[in-house]
């Protein structure tokens, strides 16, 4: 096989993870951060430097709560103007503000140096990064999905550090030529070159102040500062932002304390700071490149939230040690400046990347406003709130740098504290945005309070059943005490429905007080089911003269009141009553008469006894299938355990497989000992039957159940694999995503897909293999669907639920949360498997992310098709087997004719049929001596040409194909004639035929083309007829065949719906057309007159 050799931009862009499509956006943001990078570290090297050179760094404190009510004023009026400006224009403005502003306090300096605006530097500079911080961030997060964030955040912040490198080389230079004050010119030029980056940007992809997912959001009201600060995870994300801020100046205050004493002249530290920043902008630029992306697609984000933290946590603790016993060691200002260092390069990048990675996971109509609250008010009040505390400790309580280093391994304790939260918190978040974004806002009413109790009351008294028996149910669920009251007026109701409703909440709750009720009821009802429910209420809770007027009704002439009065007696009555009941039951279950036995079979049911359980055991084995029927719907009624084998077997007939179904599913752990004995049976049973079976386990549930399927695992046919996960998450069973049997199976699916994915490579591409690379495709899709059953037994069923409903949808932010939501989930080992499976992405994408974990084996063409025939190295579905021995025979590939030899003795009939076929080919056999008759593949390529058929998968196709009948029509003979009821479909294979009203000539058909396919589902009369005009071959498909094969195979019934919609759709679509049209018609038509 050859390879194309990736180019050099390609492998540079898999280096830093970027993938197809962003390269440009990448670079465009890397070149904005960069420009604005430049004139937020001048303004810091200039700032701070003449700051503490005038006033000292016991001032800086001052400066800080200077900062508190200027960065809030500042982002009170950016929030303003966010309401009111689109963000295009927003960020045009900040971006020249900042521009201006850097300008006016060069002039200033140049001109008088006045030492308000020394003071006010280090405001400045605070303020300068929040505005570069919603400008970017901003940006990035409307531009970039959550995904893209976690990959590529880290990325973009490297133009920071890119910028800090070359600020830190400039600075000493610029300062000894022209004098410190010349460093906010220069910011004021790179502020302006970041203007026409982002000028940039927004023409490759125009952004909205607040894009929604809906038109439902769009048309709601932006929401308050109150509503937001109700939602836990902000305030936690916003406590996370204060703690942030308090530590980076206290090590700010400790740095500062000790840079003084090394460096007491402004131009030695103006120098020394611009060497740092450089320092600092190669270690960003290096964990921006290659560490922060990677860590957090390795361990999460909860990893890239952790590690600054832990870091300064243990360099400060350290300091702080180390000062305690040695006030001059030579360690302190090393210390103190690698936590400088790693707060501001790896905060600034590592940390900064990951917490804007969380507010992705807010609606889009509130991360703006969050991360403007955030980067603004909040962070401008935590540095006030960081320069009263520093006030505090270095003024009134006279702590140094030493003791401060004490205080900043408590805010560290408390930072690490508020990830942990927030992480418990984010995935909630996630499930939540989707939940709405898939279904709506949901919510439950309320109906505890008096005014809404009454109006249901009221509403008993409703001429409608349906208002009053809703308005029972929520009275009943209020446990308010009308519902029992109204019972014997309700008895009264002109509906029946509602009577009838009345009496089953008698009987049901025993409510004797209402027995005088009934009884009257019963005397003046003419409505047979009402009769009935009154005759077994008497029956089942009344006195004893009650008993005995329900026991004159055994011999009624009406069924109903048979019926009733038997089911009443036998669940409640007196010795007198049960036994009169009895002796009548036991004659119905003799009686020659087969609608008499249904009738006893259907009390026993009714009356729900176990102890009845030998009386249904004749009727179960009863020759007349309704009776048969009804004993089975009653078995699973009374769940007697000795039933159930019997009930089993009724699997094997088709009439009986739903009922039986049902009862098995409604029978418990009591069933499962006759479910496995049909599963386990020699030879083993057809796939549609071990289907069935796993779907009935999956209603079981239990210890047993679970413990059963479990160790059905490893089968190894693949759809069956499927079927078992699926009734081990039908079943609620949670194994957790520890359990080693679980995480082998994550990594054995990889494998498969792996597999598959080399095999789809190495046959390539021929119109013989069509069939294979649709089953090998299929095989993928299954193998998909099995992670997500994994996902939901390891962790909450209806989070993953959510999240592959919202992976296939074509909605791009709905399919980044739930990755989100997964990645958030799964151990970090198991990421890298787990991720690419459930991915929407091409095959060779999933092929490469793959490979690092289960390298690929190739093989030729003809080596991978054995492989699948013999299904040995990895088994394969026998459908996929079945396609590549016709693949085999239709290529012609003798190399492969030992394997198609040994596939003749095969388990599977559809295997061995394709292997006569494809050996016949690779033999060279006369057409004499091939088979005369299509085989079943031939006819499945054949039955996917038929519209109906086009949504049902190809290995269920398979079964539609092997009960189509073959027809040999002469020319001149009729199929079928007009006003012949229509009970099948007609595909022609060969020849041609005319549709025709009498003599009158409709439409002539020929091959491949179909007539009658709607009488498959809708008998009714044929509008034509259809005569052959030649000798022609038809494949013929009967409705009850048909039917019987869609209560089989789900699959099938699913596809047709998907068909039948999508042509509905296209009628609609049709005739909106054509009402457009006409519209368009008349208008014309009234300009014209």
């Amino acid at each position: 096989m050859a390879f194309t050799r990736p180019s050099f931009e390609q492998r540079l862009f898999a280096l830093f993870n970027v993938q197809a499509g962003e390269g440009r956006s990448v670079l465009l943001f890397i070149l904005y951060y960069a420009f604005l990078s430049v004139g937020i570290n001048f303004t810091l090297s200039a700032g701070f430097a003449l700051f503490v050179a005038e006033f000292g760094s016991q001032q800086l404190p001052f400066a800080y709560m200077a900062v508190a009510v200027s960065g809030s004023l500042l982002t009170f009026a950016y929030l303003q103007l966010s309401r009111r400006i689109p963000f295009q224009q927003l960020s045009l403005l900040n971006l020249g503000f900042m521009v201006v502003v850097s300008g006016l306090i060069w002039v200033a300096l140049k001109t008088a140096s006045p030492r308000w605006v020394i003071f006010l530097m280090p405001a400045w500079f605070l303020a300068l990064v929040t505005l570069a911080n919603l400008a970017f961030w901003g940006l990035a997060g409307s531009y970039f999905d959550v995904r893209q964030s976690k990959r590529l955040f880290g990325l973009l912040g490297s133009g920071n550090w890119s910028a800090a490198i070359v600020v830190g080389v400039l600075v000493a230079p610029i300062v000894n030529q022209f004098g410190t004050e010349a460093l906010y010119l220069t910011a004021a030029v790179g502020l302006l070159a970041a203007m026409g980056i982002q000028g940039l940007i927004f023409q490759t992809k125009p952004i909205k102040a607040a894009p929604t997912a809906s038109a439902q959001e769009t048309r709601r009201s932006p929401v308050t500062l109150r509503e937001l600060l109700q939602n836990r995870y902000v305030v936690a994300v916003l406590g996370l932002v204060v703690v942030w801020w308090l530590g980076y100046y206290f090590i700010d205050i400790i740095f500062f304390e000790r840079a003084a004493i090394q460096y007491p002249d402004a131009v030695q530290l103006a120098s020394m700071l611009g060497l740092l920043v450089g320092v600092e902008g190669i270690v960003a630029l290096i964990t921006s490149f290659f560490i922060s992306g990677r860590l957090l697609a390795r361990f999460g984000l909860q990893a890239g939230l952790l590690v600054v933290p832990v870091i300064l946590g243990v360099s400060i603790g350290a300091f702080a040690l180390i000062g305690t016993f040695d006030r001059n060691s030579a360690l302190l200002f090393g210390l103190v400046a690698m936590a400088k260092m790693i707060s501001v390069a790896m905060g600034f990048s590592i940390d900064q990347s990951s917490r804007v990675v969380l507010y992705q996971a807010l609606p889009e109509d509130q991360r703006l406003q969050t991360m403007t609250l955030a980067d603004g008010i909040v962070q401008s009040l935590a540095i006030g709130l960081a320069g009263v505390a520093l006030f505090i400790t270095g003024t009134i309580l006279s702590f140094r740098a030493i003791q401060l280093a004490y205080v900043y391994v408590i805010i560290v304790l408390v930072w690490i504290a508020s990830v942990v939260y927030i992480m418990r918190e984010y995935p909630v978040l996630l499930t939540q945005a989707l939940r709405k974004r898939l279904f709506g806002e949901r919510t439950q009413p309320t109906l505890t309070d008096s005014a809404s109790l009454e109006v249901l009351r009221n509403s008993l008294q409703d001429q409608h059943p349906d208002v009053v028996i809703y308005a029972l149910n929520l009275l009943q669920e209020a446990n308010d005490d009308a519902f029992i009251l109204s019972m014997p007026a309700l008895l009264k109701h002109p509906t029946p429905e509602v009577r009838l409703e009345a009496l089953h909440r008698i009987e049901t709750l025993h409510l004797i007080m209402s027995t005088v009720a009934v009884r009257r009821c019963l005397e003046t009802e003419t409505d047979p089911q009402v009769r009935e429910a009154a005759i077994r209420t008497l029956g089942e809770i009344g006195r004893d003269e009650d008993i005995a007027n329900a026991t004159s009704f055994l011999d009624s002439a009406q069924r109903t009141e048979q019926r009733g009065a038997m089911i009443g007696l036998l669940r409640g009555g007196n010795r007198d009553g049960i036994l009169a009941a009895s002796t009548r039951l036991l004659a119905l279950t003799n009686a020659p008469d087969a609608s008499q036995r249904v009738l006893a079979a259907n009390i026993l049911g009714e009356i729900g006894i176990r102890s009845y359980y030998e009386t249904l055991i004749p009727l179960l084995q009863d020759a007349d299938e309704a009776v048969a029927r009804a004993a089975v719907v009653a078995t699973g009624k009374i769940k007697a355990p000795a039933l159930w084998p019997l009930v089993a077997a009724k699997l094997t007939q088709r009439d009986l497989r739903k009922p039986a179904t049902l009862a098995l599913m409604a029978g418990g752990d009591g069933a499962l000992t006759a479910v496995k004995e049909r599963f386990e049976s020699v030879p083993p049973p057809p796939r549609h039957m071990l289907e069935t079976l796993l779907r009935i386990c999956g209603r079981l549930r239990g210890e047993n159940v679970s413990n059963f399927l479990v160790a059905q695992r490893d089968y190894p046919d693949p759809t069956i694999r499927t079927q078992v996960l699926s009734a081990l998450n039908t079943s609620n069973y949670y194994a957790g995503d520890r359990a080693p049997w679980v995480r082998d199976a994550f990594k054995a699916e990889a494998a498969f897909a792996m597999w598959v994915l080399t095999g789809l490579k190495d046959i390539g591409e021929d119109e013989a293999l069509t069939l294979l690379i649709e089953a090998l495709n299929h095989a993928l899709t299954e193998s998909r669907e099995r992670v997500f059953y994994l996902l939901s037994i390891s962790h909450a069923s209806h989070m993953i639920s959510k999240v592959r409903r919202a992976l296939l949808q074509e909605d791009g932010q709905n399919r980044t949360n739930a990755l989100e939501v997964v990645e958030s989930l799964v151990p970090a080992d198991l990421k890298a498997t787990i991720l690419p499976m459930i991915d929407a992405l091409s095959p060779d994408s999933r092929r490469e992310r793959l490979a690092a974990l289960v390298p690929p084996t190739q093989m030729t063409r003809q080596a991978r098709l054995s492989a699948i025939i013999k299904g040995a190295e990895m088994p394969q579905a026998a459908w996929t087997r079945v396609c590549a021995l016709y693949a085999v025979g239709r290529l012609g590939i003798v190399e492969c004719a030992e394997d198609v030899t040994l596939a003749q003795q095969s388990d599977d009939s559809l295997i061995r049929e394709t292997a006569v076929w494809a050996l016949a080919r690779l033999n060279n056999l006369p057409e004499s001596d091939k088979p005369a008759m299509l085989s079943t593949v031939e006819k499945v390529i054949i039955l996917k040409t038929v519209g109906i058929f086009s949504g049902i998968p190809n290995d269920v196709l398979a079964e539609v194909a092997s009960i189509v009948e073959e027809q040999e029509i002469e020319a001149g003979q009729t199929i079928f004639n007009k006003g012949d009821l229509g009970d099948s479909m007609y595909i022609i294979i060969s020849g041609k035929v005319r549709v025709h009203d009498g003599e009158h000539l409709l439409n002539y058909l020929g091959e491949r083309e179909v007539f009658g396919e709607m009488a498959l589902l809708d008998p009714e009369p044929r509008i034509a007829s259809v005569t052959a005009v030649e000798d022609t071959r038809l494949f013929r498909l009967d409705q009850d065949a048909f039917y019987e094969l869609m209560e089989d195979y789900g699959e099938m019934a699913r596809g047709i719906i998907r068909v039948l919609t999508g042509y509905l759709r296209a009628r609609v679509r049709d005739i909106s057309d054509l009402h457009k049209r006409l519209e368009l018609a008349e208008q014309n038509g009234s300009a014209k007159r």
